[in-house]
């Protein structure tokens, strides 16, 4: 039996997302790659992922917009994918406008951490902070 080449299969961490009631609502998902684009043409790439998941949305976490290439976005439904965008790529240019562009093509965006002071911020977007920590 030949073995299997792991560099080609993305490392991603699920998660699960539950509401108010511990009913799940969703699978958050964080890519563990240098580069993210590949890993996510490959793990949405395939129509198995998002049917086996139904009815569960996919909360997308990344660092940076930059992964969200055309190509990709074509393999992410905004109807099923939230993306949770790390507040502090806000401070790379542009990164705000994009984030408005994929909100007006239907994305619900989630900034997660507190955005830097003097970032521009996107018209429309939640926030998402960790307050489990002590202060």
């Amino acid at each position: 039996m030949a073995a299997l080449d792991m560099t080609l299969l993305p490392l991603v961490e699920v998660q699960f997302v539950a509401n108010a009631h511990n009913e799940w609502v969703a699978l958050h998902l964080h890519i563990d790659a240098s580069d993210p684009e590949p890993a996510l043409q490959w793990l949405f790439g395939s129509p198995d992922l998002l049917a086996a998941v139904a009815p569960l949305d996919c909360v997308l976490q990344l660092a940076s917009v930059a992964p969200l290439t055309p190509s990709v976005l074509k393999l992410l439904p905004p109807n099923r994918v939230i993306l949770a965008i790390d507040a502090g790529a806000l401070a790379d240019s542009g990164a705000a406008r994009q984030l408005d562009a994929l909100h007006e093509h239907g994305y619900r965006v989630l900034l997660d951490g507190a955005p830097p002071v003097d970032a521009p911020r996107p018209a429309h977007s939640a926030v998402s902070l960790d307050c489990s920590g002590s202060a």
